[in-house]
């Protein structure tokens, strides 16, 4: 089973933009909240958000290389 990179997500909920990272858990299913693993809670911090996603896809990319 192939995980896809991570990525930052933003909803509106309640009015206010919040931010996650998300990744899919198969790359071989339709993306739905069943087929995806979340990094972290919501922040409304989109810098916040996007520096861990950045941080996690290069560690992947480390791992992958070894």
């Amino acid at each position: 089973m192939k995980k896809g990179k991570w990525k930052v997500t933003m909803q509106y909920l309640g009015g206010v933009e919040k931010y996650s990272v998300v990744r899919i858990k198969d790359t071989s299913q339709p993306e739905h909240g069943g087929n995806r693993e979340y990094a972290m809670g919501y922040t409304e911090d989109r810098n916040e958000a996007e520096a861990l996603c950045e941080k996690l896809n290069m560690e992947e990319q480390a791992n992958e290389s070894k």
